[in-house]
């Protein structure tokens, strides 16, 4: 047997916290015996036939725990099935398994809880990638797995690791390097296996570069081993102490260890180290048939490894290969999937289209008719106002001088060319206030004309700002509604104010257009102004806002903003 190539108590310390995990986290009793038991199955491998049972168990949990959302436990789960598969002899799907798990652990957003976790998968992948005689990727992992440990028991044990991937190479005086890195840690810890086989495997290598200290380290873990009772451990002391002497040509305590081995591998009773015992006590006898026999054993051992490594490796990859064929498969049937779902949502997005296209023309055809409609009630209101005020206006005016003509001999000329001039009056302001505006002069001058035909001998109308205002930049919409605006309420002023004086004030501020509008007429009271609602009609379309202000004797006030 060779030097011990796992730190064996580190392997229970993993088996150990999934242990405690699994354990604690169970609540049903049944649950609990059933978790058990197929944990035992694969850290004892007592019977075989339940390791394949072991592994759907745990697998199922952790996929469970994946439903979950809980990677952590779910990590834990393929950690216990990644264990039994090494311990099976079956490194590659050991080493997918611990590589799934620690992808898990990457995703955990919380170092702390899954740094302890990751530190024994790293150290499992060190594990296997030596078995597989992969030395440069063991290292890789065991030195991740050293760097994620704080606790410097589990640093010495990773670090004889370590070391043993040196020795497992013949590189003796590397591993011995590698282990005197950590020495005074190794002392400064209480008596232990891993401490023992620290100094058992460092006392070995020492023996191997000839250095006089290799006896002394030995002993140290030996009288350790012996406090603890670890008859493996203690298989290992006495198999190196018998090499030792062996090698120091003192042929008697060489056979004195020889045949503590010899004793031990009864008591174990593992055919491992009884053949183990059995080829170290007849090396010593010096029969070169014999350990020419040892030699090819061990090198058909090494060869035969080998090529269960290389055929495991082959089943592995064409397994590996039929999973990729059957994902890639499945990954057609979604491409498939997916662009059936995506020409679908295509045809649904253009009805959806058409729809709204075929929508926005009926509504625009809709709300076209409706403006027509409104128009024509427009005009039919325009006319209908228009001819009433004809009919009260001119009508009657008409009607009695037609009268006066009939029956009134005496009339005047002069009185009745009064009369007909009043009327011609009448009928022009009315054509003026339902005609068209020129909004393409000046409109300084248009609304100036437009003041000025309500200004009499009697009636001195007065306007400020009038011509500081840039029209240019005021829409059509705004200056119709102004010039209208004023009309109705120099209408309004000539009709009921009696006012000697007007008073109009225009300000642009930003946006806004504020008209300031006063009299000193009669007045009147707020709520008999019911003529004017045009003008807040008017003025409310253009999202402004106009405040009448009046009383009785105190003349009217105006302010529109708009």
């Amino acid at each position: 047997m060779k030097v011990n190539k796992t730190s064996f108590l580190f392997f229970w310390f993993i088996a150990l916290n999934i242990f405690c995990f699994v354990s604690h986290n169970l609540v049903a009793q049944n649950k609990k015996d059933s978790t058990l038991f197929y944990y035992k199955s694969i850290t004892e491998l007592k019977d075989v036939n339940y390791i394949g049972k072991s592994f759907e168990f745990f697998q199922k949990k952790a996929d469970q725990q994946l439903l979950a959302g809980n990677n952590i436990k779910a990590a834990y789960y393929l950690e216990l099935i990644a264990l039994g598969q090494f311990k099976m002899g079956f490194p590659y799907e050991s080493e997918v398994a611990s590589v799934k798990a620690l992808k898990l652990l990457d995703a955990v957003k919380d170092k702390a809880k899954s740094n302890d976790a990751k530190g024994r998968l790293s150290n499992q992948l060190g594990m296997i990638y030596r078995r597989l005689e992969d030395f440069e990727n063991a290292r890789r992992y065991y030195n991740q797995a050293l760097e994620l440990n704080k606790k410097t028991k589990d640093k010495i044990a990773i670090i004889t690791n370590i070391g043993n991937t040196y020795a497992d190479q013949n590189n003796f005086n590397k591993a011995t390097e590698t282990l005197l890195l950590f020495y005074n840690d190794a002392l400064g810890l209480e008596a232990s296996e891993i401490k023992a086989t620290y100094f058992d495997n460092f006392g070995y290598f020492n023996l191997k570069i000839k250095n006089n200290r290799a006896l002394k380290e030995m002993q140290k873990a030996l009288k350790m081993r012996l406090e603890l009772g670890d008859l493996s451990g203690l298989f290992s002391s006495y198999r190196h102490l018998s090499l030792f002497y062996s090698e120091k040509g003192n042929r008697t305590k060489a056979r004195y260890f020889a045949n503590k081995v010899k004793s031990l591998s009864d008591s174990i009773q593992t055919p491992a180290y009884q053949l183990e015992a059995l080829a170290l006590k007849l090396n010593l006898e010096n029969n070169s048939d014999f350990k020419k026999y040892i030699d090819l054993n061990k090198q058909l051992i090494s060869e035969k490894q080998l090529r269960e490594n290389k055929f495991a490796a082959i089943k592995y990859n064409l397994g590996r290969n039929e999973q990729l064929l059957e994902e890639n498969e499945t990954k057609l049937l979604v491409s498939e999937f997916e662009k059936e779902k995506e020409i679908t949502y295509k045809w649904l997005y253009l009805t959806l289209w058409v729809l709204v296209i075929i929508l926005s023309i009926l509504i625009f055809i809709a709300l076209k008719s409706k403006h027509r409609e409104d128009r024509v009630k427009e005009v039919y209101v325009t006319e209908k106002r228009i001819s009433k005020k004809v009919h009260d206006e001119v009508a009657n005016d008409v009607y009695q001088v037609m009268t006066r003509l009939q029956y009134d001999e005496s009339s005047e000329k002069e009185e009745l060319l009064d009369e007909l001039e009043h009327i011609y009056n009448k009928t022009r302001d009315i054509s003026r206030e339902s005609g068209t505006i020129d909004l393409e002069t000046n409109f300084s001058f248009v609304l100036n004309d437009l003041l000025l035909v309500y200004e009499t001998e009697g009636l001195v109308i007065i306007t400020r700002g009038l011509m500081d205002i840039n029209w240019d930049i005021i829409s059509e919409i705004k200056k119709t509604t102004i010039y209208r605006v004023l009309q109705e309420l120099m209408t309004n002023m000539k009709k009921h104010s009696e006012a000697t004086l007007v008073s109009i004030s225009f300000k642009k501020n930003k946006n806004i257009l504020e008209i300031n509008y006063m009299d000193n007429g009669v007045g009147a009271e707020l709520n008999r102004l019911g003529g004017l609602e045009n003008v807040e009609t008017r003025i409310h379309a253009l999202r402004g806002t106009v405040i009448f202000s009046t009383k009785i004797g105190n003349g009217f006030k105006v302010n529109a903003r708009i």
